[in-house]
């Protein structure tokens, strides 16, 4: 996952102490993640994604972490990264460097995790014969 604009992200929040905590936590859980230490980072992601009023850059990036693990639901987790970035995207009337980047990383992430659980299913299925 490439680190997308996370002064921007901070320009937006301003003083609300909920966004700052949401944003405190995002930068952890990117920290963590390019830190090599996934379980925090997933644990993270998750504990994240339970707040229904989270910013959809920092849900895209919760997802975005939960894709590049071995998680069972690492595929849906790739796929809800891109529909939330397409969304973010979508939404804005002039669409900016952040959230272009963001439906981008993305998409390579929705790319990559494809292709690692098809070789998954390949080790697995050469296995059983």
């Amino acid at each position: 996952m490439a680190r997308s604009g996370p002064k921007k992200i901070k320009d937006l929040i301003g003083n609300n102490q909920t966004l700052q905590t949401y944003y405190d936590l995002d930068q952890a859980m990117v920290d963590a993640h390019f830190g090599e230490k996934d379980e925090i980072a997933e644990s993270t992601a998750r504990m994240l994604l339970e707040n229904s009023e989270l910013a959809l850059i920092i849900r895209c990036r919760a997802c975005m972490v939960l894709a590049c693990g071995e998680g069972e639901d690492c595929l849906d987790m790739a796929k809800e990264a891109v529909r939330i970035a397409q969304l973010a995207y979508d939404r804005c009337s002039e669409p900016g460097d952040l959230e272009t980047t963001l439906l981008k990383n993305a998409k390579e992430i929705l790319k990559k995790t494809q292709e690692r659980v098809d070789e998954m299913g390949k080790k697995e299925s050469s296995k059983g014969k």
